[in-house]
């Protein structure tokens, strides 16, 4: 009997199927084979040992040759701030402010120095009302408070002289007879007080101003209400008190101040509003006037820096 013939198709599905078997075999056996090659690189001598850290030779330091060059920058001096000047007031009931709930003069003063000379100042106020040419030597005298203060003092402006002198009336004293005492008296005590000034600042830089009167009595509508010769008498004796006291400046080496320019800008003018109430005392446009003058002598060369 015939033995049956197998088909084409069939034998040729049975050789894929063979060789898709041998590939799956070879790749299987490469895997492994790879396995083993990595498994026996690390049980095996090819790994490589950790890198061992060698830590380099430490130097010794090398001493330097360099020579240090010293400093050349000089350091700043260091300028201590100038003391404040004081400015001192001496004299009668005018620099105290009597009649005038105001600012007197010397305060005024003292800030208007201030600003002439760019330096700090101190205002002292020593002047008192009814106080005379001699109480004014007293008042100073060594060991007193008021000498204290004279000494430490680099401006002084003085205001006295008027309460030297009571009214008499020209019938009784004609050509101021009855006052060339008085007045002599009063020079040689003001002259006496640069002495004692002198004798106190010594050799360190001291500026004495001097101020005259507009009047030495009642002036305004209060003196003109007093008569014609009451003010030819208070005319007279003001020029003979404000000449004493320029000559006595002047030949101290003070500054005197004429007042009367600023009360009486011209002749005879009506200085009214100037005047408190009771026409003898300065009011607050007053005392403005007075520093105004002051003011416009300047800083007294006494103080000023030298010139370079």
């Amino acid at each position: 009997m015939t033995a049956p013939r197998t088909s084409r198709g069939s034998h040729t599905a049975a050789r894929r199927r063979h060789r898709r078997r041998s590939r799956l075999a070879y790749t299987c056996a490469l895997a492994a084979g790879v396995v083993l090659v990595l498994v026996a690189a690390r049980a095996g001598g090819t790994h490589r040992p950790p890198t061992q850290v060698v830590a380099a030779a430490v130097r010794p330091p090398v001493p330097s040759t360099t020579t240090p060059v010293p400093s050349t920058t000089t350091p700043v001096p260091t300028t201590a701030a100038p003391q404040p000047w004081t400015v001192l007031a001496l004299g009668d009931s005018v620099p105290a402010g009597t009649a005038c709930a105001c600012t007197p003069f010397p305060t005024l003063y003292a800030a208007d120095v201030a600003q002439l000379s760019g330096r700090a100042t101190t205002s002292v106020n020593l002047a008192k009302p009814g106080l005379t040419s001699a109480g004014l030597l007293t008042q100073l005298s060594p060991g007193t408070v008021a000498a204290a203060d004279l000494a430490q003092a680099s401006v002084i402006t003085v205001t006295i002289g008027a309460n030297d002198f009571a009214y008499q009336p020209s019938a009784q004293c004609p050509q101021l007879s009855c006052y060339e005492a008085q007045l002599a008296a009063m020079r040689g005590n003001v002259a006496a007080l640069l002495r004692l000034i002198a004798g106190a600042r010594g050799s360190r830089p001291t500026a004495v101003i001097i101020l005259g009167y507009w009047e030495v009595w009642e002036d305004g509508q209060v003196g003109a209400g007093r008569g014609s010769d009451y003010m030819k008498v208070n005319d007279a004796l003001t020029a003979g008190v404000n000449r004493g006291l320029a000559a006595v400046a002047s030949a101290g080496t003070a500054t005197y101040v004429n007042l009367q320019a600023a009360f009486h800008p011209s002749p005879g003018e009506d200085d009214t509003d100037l005047l408190a109430s009771d026409g003898d005392h300065p009011n607050a446009a007053g005392h403005i006037a007075i520093a105004q003058a002051l003011q416009a002598v300047g800083l007294p060369a006494a103080l000023r820096p030298p010139a370079s």
